[in-house]
């Protein structure tokens, strides 16, 4: 792999799984599994796949086929709502110019204790930015089964748990670690 990015060409599929949980009041809470250790947890709970639950389908209507442009949909209510979800999200690193872009864009000049100007970076934004601007495509459907667009106002409408563990997990892949792995 080059040093020098191809912007076209060069992506990294990431694939999340993750359980929601409807609640009494509700909303739903959603688990992220980290792990093999906690998706054999939530399987030992009953829980399956949604590509397990695609297979079973497929096997019991042979004349059913697989469409990768227009998926098997599996209903909230499959498996008794015991489903382990999957997010396919498609990922680019950013380039030299387009890091230096969103950090300026994350410096802002406050005001130092004495008064003078002091210039501060908002992780916050950055983080906001970096997600916004290597976050290239996903799965996310709506609950109607339909596919979401991925543009800023869908990445600003995500829960925000969602947000983090999309973005740790491309970090995670991406940036030098010193920990072992």
């Amino acid at each position: 792999m080059s040093i020098v990015i191809n912007p076209d060409k060069e992506f990294i599929n990431i694939r999340i799984y993750y359980v929601e949980e409807p609640k009494d009041q509700g909303i739903s809470v959603f688990s992220f599994i980290k792990n093999k250790d906690e998706f054999k947890v939530w399987t030992e709970k009953d829980y399956k796949t949604e590509e397990d639950l695609i297979k079973e389908k497929l096997l019991e209507n042979p004349t059913m086929q697989h469409n990768p442009q227009n998926p098997v949909q599996i209903p909230k209510d499959a498996n008794d709502g015991k489903i382990i979800r999957e997010i396919h999200s498609s990922w680019r690193r950013m380039t030299w110019a387009e890091t230096n872009q969103v950090w300026s864009q994350c410096l802002k000049q406050i005001a130092g204790k004495d008064g003078a100007p002091k210039v501060d970076f908002d992780g916050i934004k950055y983080r906001e930015l970096k997600l916004k601007k290597c976050l290239k495509g996903w799965n996310v459907r709506d609950d109607s089964g339909n596919p979401i667009p991925l543009t800023p106002e869908s990445i600003d409408n995500l829960i925000p748990e969602a947000a983090r563990e999309l973005l740790d997990n491309f970090e995670k892949v991406t940036e030098t670690t010193t920990e072992k792995e």
